[in-house]
């Protein structure tokens, strides 16, 4: 390698297309990366930071949601043995928020704008967390997991073809250079090397352009950007109609219970 003093270049074709397929490949990586926090371990919250009886307060927060909606007497509760606070932890922030003001909600009783507020609240923040852990299906078996293939497969063929470019290359300049220190004598035999040398430099880099161009020139990568688009779409949009039934009712219980205070403060 350090010998060598005539360097082979590459066709500038093959240049072109080796940023292009860098610029895929990083987004693709990167992009894998990041989505992976979709598949990450359920939200949790320590013990310490929300106290034991946060834990035991319900097995199921949808089924007692409904209960208590219905004016039934809960009936959701898990009779058997306690499950670990790793098996109770609300698997989203929407579903821990949720599950507190749900606990409050009845409390502090129905009939009362605090608890009604809070029971409302807590029922949408129910759906909007189901909503998240869908979203997060998705992704993860719609985008993460074709892009994760893509990477190990299709990029990574390229990418181990390309180290056979710089190695045929090395090779190729290594005897273009061994002609320079042969004799006479050597000279057709060397030739005939440079020659083979060369045709295997061009067979591999034309390999490893086609396998580049199958990875800058595939529209899969944007079908999967496409169902993250719409995963997230419909998550949204679902978050969105729960909120907006649920910001007027709000407000208006806020208006009740400042209502409710200002009377108090007169008598």
């Amino acid at each position: 390698m350090g010998a060598a003093t005539d360097i082979t270049e590459l066709p500038k074709e093959y240049l072109d297309l080796e940023k292009r397929f860098d610029a895929i490949r990083e987004v693709q990586q990167n992009m894998y990366r990041i989505s992976k926090t979709y598949t990450a371990p359920p939200f949790q919250l320590g013990v310490n930071q929300l106290g034991e009886s946060f834990w035991d307060f319900s097995r199921n927060v949808s089924d007692r949601i409904q209960h208590v909606a219905m004016g039934q007497e809960d009936t959701s509760r898990d009779l058997r043995s306690p499950k670990s606070p790793e098996e109770q932890a609300p698997k989203t922030v929407y579903h821990a928020m949720s599950r507190s003001t749900l606990k409050a909600s009845e409390e502090v009783g129905l009939e009362e704008p605090y608890g009604a507020a809070l029971f409302k609240f807590a029922s949408i923040q129910d759906k909007i967390g189901e909503s998240k852990l869908k979203l997060d299906d998705s992704v993860r078996h719609r985008f993460t997991d074709p892009i994760g293939n893509s990477v190990n497969t299709s990029i990574a063929l390229a990418m181990k073809a390309r180290k056979n470019v710089t190695a045929s290359r090395l090779a190729l300049d290594a005897t273009k250079n061994g002609l320079k220190n042969s004799g006479p004598e050597q000279a057709d035999q060397v030739q005939h090397e440079i020659l083979k040398a060369e045709d295997e430099f061009v067979a591999v880099v034309e390999e490893t352009m086609s396998l580049m161009k199958a990875v800058v020139e595939s529209p899969e990568f944007l079908r999967y950007l496409s169902e993250l688009v719409n995963a997230e779409l419909n998550h949204y949009k679902e978050s969105y109609e729960l909120l907006s039934e649920l910001a007027p009712e709000i407000d208006e219980m806020q208006v009740t219970q400042e209502a409710l205070y200002r009377d108090s403060q007169h008598h």
